[in-house]
């Protein structure tokens, strides 16, 4: 079955002692992670959300945050990853269209839901931390310990997986469902061009409320690690590839320049690093070539996709990087590659007629 549910079960199945959570709080290996993912769907059971239910995620990168979004999948609900840079009528609008029933967040964001936009909704909230604190809100890491995993839900392959937000720049959002077989089929085809390995550790350094967080699905069906940095910070993702022993991580143009310009660069160990996965705006082709010199030895593949398409459509493969340097061919550089294997694509202009690739 072409389901996350399905990507879950294989993980366990086949990496199950494997690490699969690389973090400064523990390390879990995938029995213990899917166990925990099992269990945090118990919470939302116990929450009130049942199939087909949507909920919030208001949170930093974090494997808490995965635990929920896949919790989600794991018993039939929908989450919605909320960013947390948007204001407060622009996420009751979100809670609102999306008919969610409970938000989980951090307790950063206590005080942005207690804004009179916000403060009305009566939704459930689910308090989401390291440990108890004093708050009166139900709270994550307790109902986990005392919660009962509940049995994986096989859902359909077109059942609705997750419900993401985008677009706000030409009015309101606008929510994209995206179903199972939408994202593991896009998996799939990104791992065709990006190899990835089962003693990979993969960095999420981009807010796992954009799609770009889906392209670290490849990376578990490969049985790979995951860490997680909760903020971008030149020096964080260096200090977290370092310390992680990170080998693959997706970072925006704007991230790669501000690393390159960041003037501890060389004082870190960046020897794990052998590939980068870059997109969502474009790159000068001097500044790829530059990360390609600076990074030396690491393998860059850009990606372009859509939130509507799961979300890569195409990609430059390294190899392409190579001779489009060696070539002096800037323009291959500005391009965005290829389509991905079962993508098929046109090219038009104002008028709709073709125009050549």
């Amino acid at each position: 079955m072409l389901t996350m549910t399905s990507m879950l079960k294989r993980a366990t199945r086949v990496h199950g002692g494997r690490i699969a959570i690389v973090d400064h709080e523990a390390n879990f290996t995938w029995n213990k992670f899917v166990d925990r993912v099992a269990r945090a769907a118990g919470v939302l059971v116990s929450l009130g959300i049942g199939p087909g239910d949507r909920f919030a995620i208001l949170c930093h990168n974090g494997f808490r945050a995965a635990e929920l979004m896949n919790a989600g999948y794991w018993m039939g609900a929908v989450p919605v990853p909320l960013n947390y840079r948007l204001a407060p009528p622009e996420i009751a609008y979100i809670l609102d269209n999306a008919a969610c029933k409970v938000i989980a967040l951090e307790a950063e964001f206590s005080a942005m839901l207690a804004d009179p936009e916000l403060a009305a909704r009566r939704h459930t909230r689910l308090l989401v931390a390291p440990e108890r604190t004093n708050s009166a809100l139900p709270q994550y890491e307790p109902l986990l310990a005392a919660a009962t995993p509940v049995p994986c839900r096989d859902a359909a392959e077109d059942d609705d997986a997750l419900l993401i937000y985008t677009g706000g720049t030409t009015g309101r959002a606008k929510g994209v469902r995206l179903s199972h077989r939408n994202i593991f089929v896009n998996a799939l085809q990104i791992g065709f061009a990006t190899a990835p390995r089962a003693d990979d550790i993969y960095l999420h350094v981009a807010p796992m409320f954009h799609t770009a967080e889906l392209l670290s699905n490849p990376y578990v069906l490969a049985g790979a690690a995951h860490a997680y940095l909760p903020r971008f910070d030149p020096p964080a993702v260096l200090q977290a590839i370092e310390a992680n022993r990170v080998t693959a991580a997706l970072l925006t143009p704007t991230m790669i320049i501000a690393t390159l310009a960041e003037p501890t660069f060389e004082r870190y160990d960046l020897s794990s690093l052998r590939q980068i996965l870059y997109g969502s705006s474009p790159m000068a082709a001097e500044w790829i070539e530059r990360a390609v010199r600076r990074y030396d030895g690491v393998e860059f593949i850009q990606a372009y996709g859509l939130s509507e398409t799961a979300p890569i459509l195409t990609m430059l493969s390294m190899e392409e990087h190579r001779k489009a340097i060696a070539g002096g061919a800037r323009e291959v550089l500005n391009s965005v590659g290829w389509p991905l294997p079962g993508v098929e694509l046109r090219i038009v202009g104002e008028d709709d007629a073709e125009l050549p690739a």
